[in-house]
């Protein structure tokens, strides 16, 4: 994130759901080159230098001071009225083994109300790799905080912590630091090894939402080729892909959880199909978390392109009747060659047709319901 004078001062995570996460790094050019106790003095130091700048960054959000940044994809992206809402505040330094860092009064736990978390770099690396939502993020960095303050102000190690809240299901409820959370890992092997498994398969299925989402973020040149003037008119301009972001933004905020299931069903739904020469077979899906919001599932083999998409408009609009939503988005795996994403929105009525649609579509489907947490679902 760089203010107007051109300087860098801090990292930013934002979400379009409103979750922000302010970031400060510091990094060695040889973090090996250090004895334990120069390391200590070395994150001591730099650790102070990333307070400051975080400290630096939030009067920044007071006075409402234009500041932009650089992305990867979408380019120079602006905030003309300052950084939006911060929900947490992250201090990271890079060192690969334990290190407290000092008293509170050297390293506050919180920034005018801002609740402040003390990583290494590989830990942060970890959590986001575990974690993978701003929400989750977050949860985890609260939950965290009932840590005793020592820990709080320990960098390293956040290993130990993050499995003792993978084997409680979330918690640290009569976690107390680094210890009783390497007690609980060796007291309590098949349940961490259980917990372990259950997030490997969960994950499997939301990197496969992630891939789909991070596919829309390009378009490929062909997009256009056997594609009827009507249709083609529904796409974005090349020059100005709002609807692709808005789509992409809608899968890069799901819960982790979310993602999962929504992965499953589409996978499901393409599994259906495998044996099959030709066919189209769809699913739908929901959240109470989104209740205006129904995903459509569906695999194709052996249709055209352009009906591929017809029938996605008609099962989209016939799922926004039947489960009474204003917002629909299809994902169809096609051939298993690709991805066809679309999204549609309707604050009308919906047709006698589209309520006929959606009765012969979706009334005689099996209705699942479950309820999720961070490491497991059950069925209700």
């Amino acid at each position: 994130m760089i203010d107007t004078s051109q300087k860098e001062v801090v990292d930013l995570l934002v979400s379009h759901s409103g979750m922000s996460i302010l970031i400060s790094q510091k990094c060695q050019e040889d973090p090996f080159s250090r004895s334990a106790e120069k390391t200590t003095a070395w994150a001591t130091k730099q650790a102070k230098k990333a307070f400051s700048q975080l400290r630096g960054a939030l009067r920044g959000v007071e006075a409402k001071r234009s500041v932009w940044c650089d992305h990867r994809r979408r380019g120079r992206v602006e905030f003309p009225d300052g950084l939006p809402f911060i929900n947490h505040a992250i201090v990271i330094v890079e060192v690969f083994e334990r290190v407290e860092l000092g008293p509170e009064s050297d390293f506050p736990l919180a920034l005018n109300g801002i609740p402040v978390t003390y990583l290494s770099v590989n830990d942060f690396l970890n959590l986001a790799q575990e974690l993978r939502t701003l929400p989750e993020m977050s949860e985890y960095l609260e939950a965290r905080r009932s840590l005793s303050k020592t820990a709080l102000r320990t960098v390293g190690d956040d290993k130990t912590l993050y499995e003792y809240y993978l084997g409680n299901d979330g918690s640290f409820q009569e976690c107390v630091d680094h210890v009783s959370a390497k007690e609980f890992a060796t007291n309590n092997g098949d349940q961490l090894k259980m917990a372990r498994a259950a997030k490997a398969e969960s994950d499997r299925f939301s990197k496969l939402i992630e891939y789909i989402a991070d596919q829309l973020a390009t378009r490929l040149a062909d997009y256009a080729s056997g594609l009827p003037a009507d249709i083609l008119a529904a796409f974005d301009d090349p020059g100005d892909r709002k609807q692709y972001i808005q789509m992409q933004d809608i899968l890069a905020n799901l819960r982790l959880r979310e993602r999962a299931e929504l992965g499953r069903a589409f996978s499901q739904s393409v599994e259906a199909l495998k044996s099959q020469l030709e066919g189209y077979v769809y699913r739908a899906l929901y959240f109470d978390t989104r209740p205006d919001l129904v995903f459509v599932l569906a695999s194709s083999k052996g249709v055209a392109r352009r009906e591929v998409l017809e029938r996605g408009l008609v099962l989209t609009r016939a799922a926004m009747a039947h489960y009474e939503k204003s917002r629909a988005m299809l994902i169809v795996d096609r051939d298993g060659s690709g991805f066809e994403v679309s999204m549609i929105e309707s604050a009308s009525v919906p047709t006698e047709e589209e309520i006929v649609a959606g009765k012969r579509f979706f009334g005689s489907l099996r209705v699942i319901d479950r309820a999720y947490s961070f490491a497991r679902s059950s069925d209700l």
